[in-house]
């Protein structure tokens, strides 16, 4: 779905964008439009990352974190519950690929 993404540093929040995410078995991956037809605009692999609820700094504000070996990822939804439900599916993602053996 449509998150938008940033990296977590207040001097680069005028840099958020909107992208469009995909969650597949192994990697988070975000592409510029909905359709998912060219190539993504970048990916985690899901064994590689950690995933974090972050507090509401402001009203109206619901995000959450993504830290993998490379980067640092700050992706705001439009509703609380919508978050919860991105972490829930991230975590147990996460879960899955260190359960079948995905490399560290």
């Amino acid at each position: 779905g449509w998150l938008l993404k940033g990296t977590g540093k207040a001097s680069d929040a005028s840099q958020s964008k909107s992208a469009y995410f995909q969650l597949l078995s192994s990697s988070l991956k975000w592409f510029d439009d909905e359709l998912c037809l060219g190539p993504p605009s970048g990916s985690v692999p899901t064994h590689k990352m950690a995933v974090t609820s972050l507090p509401s700094t402001t009203p109206g504000s619901w995000s959450f974190e993504i830290i993998s070996i490379v980067q640092r990822m700050v992706l705001e939804t439009s509703s609380e519950a919508q978050r919860d439900e991105w972490v829930a599916q991230l975590q147990k993602a996460c879960v899955a690929q260190a359960a079948s053996g995905a490399a560290p």
